[in-house]
């Protein structure tokens, strides 16, 4: 595909080089192009986001005097949500078949929660945006490769995957690595933290209930299956693994009519 201005990214020379045609594409309705366009164009705004996010988190990492290691992944997490929002902007510009405008970077507040210190709140930080979101993206990536029948979407999709789950992989060993007090801070933190995990993937109100099949985006009733299955599956597992009690989040969990869908 051609990629208009001196401002887009040369993905032709990455790894992961989008083709120029795609006949399932080419095939869907005009209706059907503007709302995968509008979900790409989406993908790539919370792209954009989550880099200003890493950017926040590797601040924290750095105050919390995490190994080089840890800092090494989150410094270029950063660069990769970036490179992930110029992917999605060009799928969707493919969908639509013109420009799009692209959004600006928001600037990521440091972390607040309540009755927390500085420091617990970057730990928690840590662990909601690597473990717990990282995590449901990686579930949810998965299942749009799955779905991605488009090879345009296909190569989109297995790009961020990638990152995704590599991303992930650095909340579970900070988690590793967390003394006795930051184990149980989590361990108390982690109900109120599964609810805005939650919130940030279920929450929105203008998210179509079903999506055209093979396009590498899932509709609201998939994203809630998907979201729920990782959370039984993959998330809670992972903290009774790191040995972090996960009852009471359990039995909170159990009360949201969307773990019953």
């Amino acid at each position: 595909m051609h990629l208009r201005g001196p401002d887009r990214m040369n993905l032709k020379h990455s790894q992961w080089a989008l083709p120029t045609t795609d006949s399932t594409i080419d095939a869907l309705g005009a209706q059907d192009r503007e709302l995968l366009s509008r979900r790409w164009l989406d993908r790539a705004h919370n792209e954009l986001r989550t880099s200003t996010t890493f950017a926040e988190l590797y601040r924290g990492l750095v105050a919390l005097e995490a190994s080089s290691e840890l800092l090494a992944v989150a410094a270029a997490a950063i660069g990769d949500e970036l490179r992930h929002a110029e992917i999605c902007h060009a799928v969707a510009e493919r969908y639509a078949g013109h420009v799009l405008r692209k959004s600006p970077a928001l600037v990521t507040a440091a972390p607040r929660f309540t009755g927390c210190s500085d420091r617990d709140a970057r730990v928690l930080h840590v662990v909601l945006h690597a473990c717990l979101n990282e995590g449901v993206a990686a579930a949810y990536l998965g299942a749009c490769l799955d779905d991605a029948a488009s090879n345009l979407a296909r190569i989109a999709v297995q790009s961020l995957l990638k990152d995704e789950i590599h991303h992930a992989r650095l909340g579970w060993a900070f988690l590793a690595r967390a003394n006795a007090n930051d184990r149980a801070l989590v361990a108390a933190a982690l109900p109120e933290l599964m609810h805005e995990v939650a919130r940030l993937w279920l929450g929105a109100v203008d998210f179509p209930e079903h999506l055209p099949q093979g396009h590498g985006c899932l509709g609201f009733a998939a994203l809630r299956r998907v979201f729920t299955e990782a959370v039984a599956d993959l998330i809670l597992p992972g903290f009774d693994h790191a040995g972090i009690p996960t009852g009471q989040a359990r039995m909170a969990l159990a009360k949201q009519s969307w773990m019953r869908a």
